[in-house]
């Protein structure tokens, strides 16, 4: 029963996984890859916006795509660190991966373009996994996919290929 757990728990890590975002020219972690710090993406000044951006707090869609794809691939090689170091059975370590996520987005949900407000929708669904009582179960939920796959349509109207899982 124990096995079964354990073999449950890796095999809905690897689907949390898929939440992460692989966008534009990814490399993969590799297992040398370790968490840096658990601040916020920032994002570089924008210049003045084209016809085809959405502004909103200053930043481009496109600038918001990428800083989104950073933070995926952050959260990304966190999950597969605890995974690899043998906590993937504590609910407290997806509380803290899924909640830092949704964290390094905060600054990214300001303003009322389509990727900012699908951003907004992607970061409370994170927030409500992380603190649902089983973590693993609720990011891997239908609500949090139809949030990431909005935001997957937002960047790519926005001509910035983003994809999640």
């Amino acid at each position: 029963m124990k096995l079964l757990r354990s073999a449950s728990v890796i095999l809905i890590s690897v689907s949390v996984l898929g939440l992460a975002a692989c966008g534009e020219k990814s490399d993969p972690p590799t297992a040398a890859s370790t968490p840096s710090t658990k601040a916020p993406v920032s994002i570089p000044p924008s210049p003045p916006a084209s016809a085809g951006d959405s502004q909103g707090g200053g930043t481009s869609d496109k600038e918001r795509c990428a800083a989104i794809k950073t933070s995926g691939d952050k959260f990304k090689a966190d999950l597969l660190a605890k995974i690899q170091s043998g906590d993937a059975q504590n609910p407290e370590t997806y509380r803290t991966i899924l909640s830092d996520f949704a964290g390094s987005m905060n600054n990214l949900a300001a303003g009322d373009s389509k990727v900012a407000k699908a951003t907004t929708t992607m970061i409370a669904e994170l927030e409500k996994a992380a603190a649902a009582p089983d973590p693993v179960k609720a990011a891997d939920g239908d609500a949090l996919t139809k949030a990431a796959g909005d935001v997957e349509s937002s960047c790519k109207a926005a001509g910035y290929t983003l994809k999640f899982g």
